[in-house]
């Protein structure tokens, strides 16, 4: 008896030290997590159409993938866009030749099955090479690198920007990270979000001197989407800019609100910003995801 009460005194005492432990891990995740509503710095200049297309091919991939037997939890993927100036300024394209950590790529000489840019080809790239590379190399973590090349429309039509992803370049890098059990890693999201402020790309030393090469999740003019995928129930989407990150629900208003302060794309150009709010801001059915859904059940 004089056991057993002694192990129920340890099993209590391990209950209390958890219980702190989650208290201060709390106030640490406060402190990583600047809202990202309270951004007032220089804005992710990009297009906001492209931007949301994106946004919208990346989480109906990730929900294919969910629902399919071979995939395996948890798992997460953090997905990063280069501004078009930042990608020039940064040389971003020149880095990729030296890193070693590309699984997949997918370019403009590089897309298959008849997709014309990068948003076209998103749902395809990401569907064919993520759980191929889960399987290869046993990752827990992969990061889908977008360097955009263009925000500017070379064929306006109605008098309305339209997407231009034509050059832009897709990226699937993988990672030696690893997730811990279920146990601890769905309780505590303080390592997830310290792995997605982690370099993106870290060119080989031998390659260059240059410390400007190293790409990282808080650079100015890197936006980035951090998934932490628990579950096939429970998904987390955390939105990035900076050293400003916050939780975000990719069918109510918080994902629209937190594009709209991070790309200042509020008055006076309301006209992009009424689209955006069309393509992004009404559920899993806005009229960009049932366009494609229409178009893949015509492929057959």
């Amino acid at each position: 008896m004089a056991e057993v009460k002694q192990a129920d005194t340890v099993e209590e005492l391990s209950v209390q030290e958890l219980s702190v432990h989650m208290a201060q891990t709390d106030s640490i995740i406060f402190e990583l997590t600047r809202h990202i509503n309270s951004f007032r710095g220089k804005p992710y200049a990009d297009s906001a159409v492209v931007v949301a297309d994106y946004i919208l091919q990346i989480n109906e991939s990730l929900h294919s993938l969910l629902s399919s037997s071979k995939f395996a939890f948890p798992f997460q993927f953090d997905a990063f866009m280069v501004s078009p100036q930042s990608a020039i300024q940064r040389k971003v394209s020149d880095q990729m030749r030296n890193c070693a950590d590309i699984f997949a790529q997918s370019d403009e000489s590089s897309r298959r099955h008849g997709a014309i840019d990068g948003v076209a080809d998103m749902f395809q790239f990401l569907s064919r090479n993520i759980i191929a590379c889960r399987d290869q190399f046993q990752s827990h973590r992969l990061i889908l690198l977008i360097v955009r090349q263009s925000h500017r429309s070379t064929k306006p039509s109605n008098n309305e920007q339209q997407r231009d992803s034509s050059f832009d370049e897709l990226y699937l890098l993988r990672t030696d990270d690893v997730i811990a059990k279920r146990c601890l890693s769905d309780n505590i999201e303080l390592n997830w979000l310290s792995r997605s402020r982690a370099d993106i790309v870290n060119v080989n030393a031998q390659a260059t001197d240059d410390d400007e090469l190293t790409l990282t999740a808080v650079d100015q003019g890197v936006f980035g989407l951090c998934h932490h995928l628990h579950s096939a129930q429970c998904a987390k989407v955390f939105m990035s800019y900076g050293a400003h990150k916050s939780r975000v629900f990719i069918e109510s208003h918080s994902l629209l609100t937190g594009l709209y302060s991070v790309m200042n794309v509020w008055d006076p150009n309301r006209k992009q910003s009424d689209r955006l709010s069309r393509l992004c801001g009404r559920g899993p059915q806005s009229e960009r995801v049932r366009a494609h859904a229409v178009d893949r059940q015509a492929q057959g």
